[in-house]
């Protein structure tokens, strides 16, 4: 693929076919200052220089396909949805994690849809994640560390009492620090009660949780 001045139809940059081979569907966003680059591949994101070509940063941490990207209007952050029902926003300058959100699983006609649009307020501070069930989530990603974004009605998790945007503090004794850490978790522990702490407005708050196994129609 190419990226091509707009004003003058020049090429600028022309990247190699290598840089694409893992996926022909590529969700890209450039910086505010029109440095740089982002390109997602498969379940991870690479930066690139524009002006020499070269990758900056790979950012990893979704564990399925990334659908959308997008630089935060101060140039200092970079967020992205995927197929794992997760937004993330990553610090645009190194590369590392610094939140997760999780969004409850929804089904389309057996087949899963995760987090398939994001985008970025004027003031970097609150985020849209669009979702192929069709909702549209407005929240504030600076506050919390690992939130659950929404919450299935009827659902193990709701009759727990978790809410949606509660901060995820530890789940079975031990301290949560990404999604993964919360999914594996819940996975090794189907059919186990299980302490969860959270902050909610403010305040911790203790519950139970019983994870259980979902059969579905894709039987995942």
């Amino acid at each position: 693929f190419k990226v091509v001045d707009v004003r003058t139809g020049k090429v600028v940059r022309k990247f190699a076919e290598r840089d694409v081979k893992y996926s022909v569907d590529v969700a890209a966003a450039f910086s505010p200052d029109g440095r740089d680059a982002l390109f997602s591949f498969s379940s991870h994101i690479s930066m690139y220089d524009i002006e020499s070509g070269k990758e900056t940063r790979v950012l990893q941490g979704h564990n399925q396909k990334v659908h959308s990207v997008a630089f935060s209007p101060d140039g200092k952050y970079v967020l992205s949805g995927g197929g794992d029902y997760s937004t993330v926003l990553w610090d645009a300058a190194d590369g590392r994690m610094l939140r997760s959100v999780y969004f409850y699983k929804h089904y389309i006609h057996g087949a899963r849809s995760g987090v398939t649009s994001v985008a970025f307020s004027p003031d970097s501070r609150h985020v849209l994640a669009g979702h192929a069930w069709g909702g549209i989530n407005l929240y504030n990603i600076m506050k919390d560390d690992v939130v659950v974004g929404g919450i299935q009605r009827g659902s193990a998790a709701q009759k727990a009492g978790r809410s949606p945007q509660d901060s995820i503090i530890s789940l079975g004794g031990k301290e949560v620090s990404s999604w993964d850490d919360f999914d594996k978790t819940i996975r090794l522990n189907t059919g186990r009660k299980l302490d969860l702490k959270v902050i909610r407005g403010g305040r911790e708050v203790s519950l139970q949780i019983t994870p259980a196994a979902v059969k579905t129609k894709d039987a995942r």
